[in-house]
């Protein structure tokens, strides 16, 4: 949410920005929140990657097998998530947000960093969006 703010000049505070707040509602609705006794914000790129993660394995558990088991019983129905379904909410995501401030973080990631490392994981994140 800051670097997203920051992009278009708007005031750019920790878990208070119109992004932060809207992808930690997004979260809520998939079923996940902030862990207890931490303050990690939801919108760290860290974090929307897992969420993202969390919808394709919940997309490919359902186009594997649509019959509700043990395991499925412990995540939101997928009727519940944002457009009905992880793939849905997995796009609604990814084009609604992280498509719109990930790539420009990483090319600059990619420009600024030292360390091969993030170099090389800013340009997979940026094929990853793309």
């Amino acid at each position: 949410g800051i670097v997203r703010s920051e992009a278009e000049g708007s005031e750019a505070l920790m878990f208070a920005n119109p992004h932060a707040m809207a992808v930690e509602r997004f979260c809520k609705v998939c079923g996940l929140g902030r862990p207890e006794g931490t303050h990690e914000p939801l919108d760290a790129l860290w974090t929307e990657l897992e969420l993202l993660g969390y919808l394709a394995s919940r997309a490919a558990e359902d186009a594997i097998d649509n019959d509700e088991d043990e395991l499925t019983s412990f995540f939101v129905a997928s009727t519940d998530l944002p457009g009905g379904s992880p793939q849905a909410a997995y796009d609604e995501f990814m084009n609604e947000h992280a498509k719109i401030w990930m790539p420009q973080f990483a090319k600059v990631l990619q420009r600024e960093s030292r360390i091969p490392f993030y170099q090389v994981a800013a340009g997979l994140l940026g094929a990853f969006v793309a």
